[in-house]
């Protein structure tokens, strides 16, 4: 497992914890729900003002470490089926290539690596620039096995990085004339040179936001070589 930064995510608080679970478990339907529902809203907003603690949200069969601020478990629970058609792909394309390996830019914490592994157990190289979300995603690479990660945001050849936008649960690598020191950018074909193993995946996931179509454009080659399934924003 190759990795640039060290570091894990910091230890969960029962409250913390507590706060997102309730959240979670609160049905939709029915005023006093709604009414609950807002108050642990409120409760999280307050609790985000101070800072923004580490919990485990379950995905499958794995305990996810993410930050409070995510968003995830909040899509997931006014949508339980977001995001698994990725692992469905996975499951067929695996069907049709035994020795499938995916790569995964734009990996967050781990979460599509996560909804994956419910389908298929295959190799991912999961790849993501922002060095908080990289933490994380160490952090769950020991319970997600097989992985191969990569502290790196993927652009074109020239690309300078100056800074990153941040929300919640997602992070935007900004560029200009000069890059910043200590912000990592990539080509996608260099840091599969960087990870042999993955030199011939037939998946591509590419969630970059807004970055994902250049990233398509600039990899022409490497693309007509491999040829894998594109799925991407």
């Amino acid at each position: 497992m190759a990795s640039n930064v060290g570091g894990s995510a910091t230890n969960h608080s029962v409250i913390d914890q507590w706060l997102l679970d309730a959240m979670i478990r609160t049905p939709r339907e029915g005023l006093a729900n709604r009414v609950r529902w807002k108050g642990l809203s409120r409760l999280r907003r307050m609790r985000l003002r101070s800072s923004d603690p580490a919990v485990e949200y379950r995905l499958g069969d794995v305990r996810l470490q993410l930050p409070l601020s995510h968003d995830l478990p909040l899509y997931r629970r006014s949508l339980p089926h977001y995001s698994l058609n990725l692992g469905r792909i996975a499951w067929q394309v695996n069907e049709k290539y035994r020795d499938l390996t995916m790569i995964d830019v734009g990996a967050n914490v781990g979460d599509s690596a996560a909804i994956v592994r419910m389908h298929c157990d295959i190799p991912i190289l999961c790849i993501e620039g922002e060095e908080r979300f990289f933490r994380y995603l160490a952090a769950n690479a020991h319970a997600l096995r097989g992985l191969e990660i990569e502290c790196a945001f993927i652009g074109a050849e020239g690309d300078k990085p100056v800074g990153v936008e941040m929300g919640r649960g997602t992070a935007r690598v900004l560029l200009g004339p000069e890059a910043t020191v200590g912000l990592t950018m990539r080509t996608l074909s260099e840091v599969v040179q960087r990870h042999p193993r993955f030199a011939a995946a037939k998946l591509l996931k590419i969630d970059a936001e807004g970055f994902d179509c250049k990233i398509i454009s600039s990899e022409s080659k490497l693309l007509s070589i491999t040829r894998p399934i594109l799925f991407f924003e």
